[in-house]
């Protein structure tokens, strides 16, 4: 069985890098909404929420915030999963607490 693989690059133009880059803002807000409700739960005596009960808090987020609903679906479901991985190392004691992201200007 013989591999190949592609190396791609892509040439958005204004329109769809300024899409990507309200994608990716959109993500890191999800992020830290849910990292803030970890918290929150932790605090207030609550268990963690895995992966699969985070991906249920992203519909109430949509509609708490409707700009929430222009985001690529999977993007947020990945964000849960991140999240999910990012607390699975911290309690294997592989890493330390999941920061809250922030906007990074190049």
């Amino acid at each position: 069985m013989t591999l190949k693989s592609f190396k791609l690059r892509i040439y958005p133009n204004a329109t769809q890098r300024q899409q990507i880059e309200r994608n990716f803002g959109m993500c890191r807000f999800v992020w830290n909404e849910l990292l803030n409700m970890q918290i929150q739960r932790h605090n207030n005596g609550g268990k963690y929420l895995n992966e699969f009960q985070m991906n249920y808090l992203i519909k109430p987020l949509k509609r708490l915030y409707p700009w929430l609903k222009e985001a690529d679906a999977t993007s947020l479901i990945a964000v849960s999963h991140n999240l999910h991985l990012a607390f699975q190392k911290l309690f294997k004691k592989q890493a330390g607490y999941p920061k809250f992201k922030a906007r990074r200007f190049a």
